[in-house]
């Protein structure tokens, strides 16, 4: 079963959704059935709609979505089936503005550009896009560092480059490795978890907060 990160931005009620698109929700409710399969859900009384949905039904949206400067997504090759593969892997290879293929399989993209992008491929990237976000969890492998006691899990540095993803946007995108950048960011955020534990260790000796054993 593929998990669902309810705190991925593109995920909104019809409220959020109708804020980002300027139009009143009644719209949105009036047009539910033009949703892709999968796009939209109702959860009690409220419709909870997906960025890709949104988009498909009524363009791009007025305001930003997330707050990040820009909205990255990410096409995963590998689940394209295998004649898509070839044509994809082919036409990713030269030079655009609006799309970086990193040579590994992973195509992004800014959302602004989605029908650019779709439609230079040739290919329907409904369920085989991932945001920025959620791509951030494949780097999980459940690692862990150990260093002079302290244990520091990977889980929890992808966790702060998530919550400060506004940061690492631009160094992302114009990386030449997606992947390296990404591992790169992360390794800094075990630093920054390290160097904040002893200043805290520090801030505790120097106030006397602790007793010897």
């Amino acid at each position: 079963m593929n998990k669902v990160n309810l705190n991925d931005p593109s995920i909104m009620n019809s409220k959020e959704a109708a804020d980002m698109w300027g139009i009143d929700d009644s719209y949105i409710r009036k047009r539910i059935y033009d949703f892709p399969e999968g796009s939209v859900r109702k959860l009690g009384r409220d419709w909870v709609v997906t960025e890709t949905g949104m988009r498909k039904v009524f363009g791009n949206p007025q305001k930003q979505i997330g707050g990040n400067n820009m909205q990255l997504k990410v096409l995963v090759m590998d689940r394209l089936p295998d004649e898509e593969y070839v044509k994809v892997e082919q036409l990713a290879k030269n030079k655009s503005d609006f799309y970086k293929y990193d040579g590994n399989s992973i195509i992004i993209f800014d959302v602004d550009n989605y029908d650019k992008v779709e439609e230079y491929f040739k290919v329907q990237f409904d369920n085989k896009t991932i945001s920025i976000y959620d791509f951030l969890d494949h780097f999980d492998a459940g690692q862990y560092l150990y260093l002079h006691g302290l244990q520091i899990g990977i889980k929890q540095c992808i966790e702060l480059v998530k919550q400060n993803l506004d940061e690492y946007i631009d160094r992302i995108w114009k990386a030449e490795s997606l992947d390296d950048e990404i591992s790169n960011i992360i390794k800094e955020q075990m630093f920054k978890v390290y160097t904040n534990y002893v200043a805290k260790s520090f801030e505790v000796i120097n106030n006397g907060n602790f007793e010897w054993n």
